[in-house]
C-alpha cells in the first residue's frame, strides 16, 4: 500500500519539488478530512493510511498537522487547502463544455482562443448532459468556473490576455494570493470578457517586462516547464505586467519559486 500512496501523492517526475514542498501537508489534509467521518471502517482505513504515509513522509507528516489548521485562518489559506484536496484532477480554470453531443470539462483559457461560445447556467448544462447519459457528478460545481455551449470553432486564434482592475500596490507577487476583478481581453464576444469578473482565484504572480509581449514565457523557460503548463500574461490597472498561474499550477510555482530570480529570496508560503 505504501507504493500506491507514494504514487497517488507524486506529481510527474519533473515536478519532484512539488511533492517535497506540498506532499506531507496534502497527505495530512486528507487524513484530517477523513477524521470527520465517524464510521468504524473509515477510522480503520485512516489509521492504516496514516501508518503508510509516515513511511513515505516520516516525521514531516505529523509536523504538518498544525500547518494545515493554520491555513484555515484566512481566505488564501482556505483556497490552498481546497486545491490540495483536489489532488491533480481537472484543469486549473475549469469550464464545463457542451459541444454538440459531447459534454466534457476543459481549461477555460485554452479553449477561448479557438471558440465562440454561449455562456449558460449550470441547470441548463446538466439537463442536456444528463439526457446524453452524463451524470451531474461528472461536473462538480465546486471546481467549475463557467458553463459554455460551443457556437463555432474559429479558424484563427483569438489573442486572449488577462487584465485585472487592481493596482500594482494591491497585488502580491512571488507568493500565493487571491485575485479578483479579472477581465479576459482579445475575445470577440463581450459576455466572455466578464465571465471571471466576480470570481476570486488562487494565483501566483511574477512581474515581467511589459515592453516584451512574450516576456511571461521567460518564467516557463527558467523553470523548464511543459509548453502546455497554464502560464498566462496579466496586466494590472497600472499597466504592470505579470506571468500568472492559477490554482494547482500556482501551487507548483510556489514550490519552484526559489529558481525564479525575482522570487528567490521571498519567504515560503508554508514553513
Amino acid at each position: 500500500m505504501t507504493d500506491v500512496i507514494a504514487e497517488a501523492f507524486d506529481p510527474p517526475k519533473e515536478f519532484e519539488q512539488y511533492r517535497k514542498y506540498w506532499g506531507a501537508l496534502q497527505a495530512q489534509g486528507m487524513l484530517i478530512a477523513m477524521s470527520t467521518k465517524k464510521e468504524g471502517v473509515m477510522q480503520q482505513l485512516q489509521a492504516s493510511m496514516a501508518d503508510d504515509l509516515r513511511r513515505v513522509y516520516g516525521e514531516q507528516l505529523d509536523k504538518k498537522r498544525g500547518h494545515w489548521f493554520h491555513l484555515g485562518n484566512d481566505p488564501t489559506g482556505k483556497a490552498v487547502q481546497e486545491e490540495l484536496l483536489r489532488f491533480r484532477g481537472g484543469s486549473d480554470l475549469q469550464a464545463a463544455i457542451w459541444d454538440e453531443r459531447r459534454f466534457y470539462t476543459y481549461d477555460l483559457l485554452r479553449l477561448l482562443p479557438y471558440a465562440e461560445v454561449e455562456i449558460i447556467n449550470r441547470e441548463e448544462f446538466l439537463q442536456a448532459a444528463q439526457l446524453a447519459d452524463h451524470p451531474a457528478t461528472e461536473f462538480p460545481e465546486k471546481y467549475i468556473q463557467v458553463y459554455l455551449k460551443i457556437q463555432r470553432w474559429s479558424d484563427e486564434r483569438f489573442p486572449i490576455t488577462l487584465e485585472c482592475d487592481r493596482g500594482t500596490d494591491e497585488l502580491k507577487q512571488c507568493t500565493l494570493s487571491l485575485i479578483d476583478k479579472l477581465t479576459i481581453t482579445g475575445h470577440p464576444q463581450a459576455e466572455v470578457t466578464r465571465c471571471l469578473r466576480k470570481q476570486k482565484l488562487l494565483t501566483f504572480l511574477v512581474q515581467v517586462n511589459r515592453s516584451q509581449p512574450n516576456s511571461h514565457w521567460d518564467i516557463n523557460r527558467a523553470l523548464r516547464l511543459s509548453p502546455t503548463f497554464g502560464l498566462y500574461r496579466l496586466q494590472d490597472a497600472d499597466e504592470q505586467t505579470y506571468a500568472c498561474a492559477f490554482n494547482q499550477d500556482a501551487l507548483l510555482l510556489e514550490a519552484l519559486k526559489w529558481r525564479i530570480p525575482k522570487c528567490d529570496r521571498s519567504k515560503p508560503y508554508i514553513f
